[in-house]
């Protein structure tokens, strides 16, 4: 039979109870009116700019990512003109092994 440690159980409790009037503490302070008055639809207003200002971001990120790899794309395509002006104008032993990257 196993035996039960009289100490361990009283502080079992003693730390239930600090937990349930924590928990009375924390239930009070949301019930509380802190006094603070607002406007809904002031709120929501406010609300719906913050959601246009970030499609409007991420609208100007997506074009930048679409003008670089552009950018990238034409530079790699003037690599390889250039790459191959090289090639046609040199002599053979003067060639490299592939395009400039």
């Amino acid at each position: 039979m196993e035996q039960f440690n009289m100490g361990e159980v009283e502080d079992m409790f003693e730390d239930m109870a600090d937990m349930m009037a924590d928990q009375e503490d924390i239930q009070e302070m949301m019930g509380r009116n802190f006094g603070v008055d607002y406007d809904e639809s002031e709120l929501l207003d406010e609300l719906n700019e913050l959601d246009e200002e970030i499609i409007e971001r991420n609208r100007i990120a997506a074009k930048e990512m679409e003008v670089e790899r552009k950018l990238a794309e034409q530079e790699k395509q003037v690599r390889g003109v250039l790459y191959e002006r090289i090639v046609k104008s040199s002599p053979p032993d003067c060639w490299i092994a592939g395009p400039l990257e």
